[in-house]
């Protein structure tokens, strides 16, 4: 999935997004450890004794006032801990980059050599010891549920695209319409760079210029959107 996801976004959304890949991984490798720290201070903590009878509290002697806090431990400075923090994130990071290596030479290929599906949920299984925290994060998002929700929302905006007085649009059109109306955000953000590669540099000036002349944004439901659709209401049949 890796390899495919890399090559339909930019350079600087796959960086975007391997740093916060990087910092799941650092915050879900905090909380196992504190987990694990908590489990063996339970294990060790010895059983408190049934109480029977008040017992009357010993006085502290001056002696042992005198020297109380000398034989604790000390404090983690904060030197050491920014240190175990760098150290943290550069193992999660090496364990990232095997995984992203190990994706782009083949990883879990989408079928087999049989053309047969493979379960992802057992190569996961398989790779849980090698890719403990990337694994963890796996399980964590990529077991949501598939709704088709998002896609007949899609259906019934196309809807409005193809009426009856738009009857003979080419699917061409129709797709590259659709495509803008559901990646405007995108477009905008990238239009400069996408804009400025298709065309010659004495018309690189021109490209801001377009910017101002884009449909304005509107704020709806599911976020800023473009309705490239028409109101059915000021439909005459």
């Amino acid at each position: 999935m890796y390899p495919i996801l890399i090559e339909i976004i930019t350079d600087e959304d796959a960086k975007l997004l391997k740093e916060d890949i990087l910092d799941a991984m650092v915050a879900r490798s905090k909380l196992m450890r504190s987990k694990k720290s908590n489990l063996s201070d339970q294990g060790d903590e010895p059983a408190a004794p049934t109480p029977s009878k008040a017992m009357p509290t010993k006085k502290k002697s001056k002696a042992s006032q005198m020297f109380r806090g000398l034989n604790t431990k000390p404090k983690a400075s904060a030197n050491a801990s920014v240190r175990d923090d760098e150290e943290l994130r550069a193992d999660c990071l090496a364990q990232l980059s095997r995984f992203i290596n190990d994706a782009l030479d083949g990883g879990c290929p989408l079928q087999d050599e049989d053309d047969l599906f493979n379960d992802p949920l057992m190569w996961w299984k398989q790779n849980t010891v090698k890719y403990d925290l990337v694994a963890s994060l796996a399980r964590l998002y990529l077991a949501v549920p598939a709704t088709s929700a998002p896609s007949e929302r899609v259906w019934s905006r196309a809807a409005r695209i193809l009426t009856l007085r738009r009857a003979r649009l080419k699917e061409s059109l129709v797709a590259r319409m659709m495509f803008v109306r559901e990646n405007m955000k995108y477009l905008r953000k990238h239009y400069v760079r996408l804009a400025c590669a298709d065309r010659e540099e004495h018309l690189h000036d021109l490209v801001r210029f377009e910017l101002e002349y884009f449909p304005p944004l509107r704020k709806g439901e599911e976020g800023d959107e473009v309705d490239v659709g028409q109101e059915d209401h000021l439909l005459d049949f």
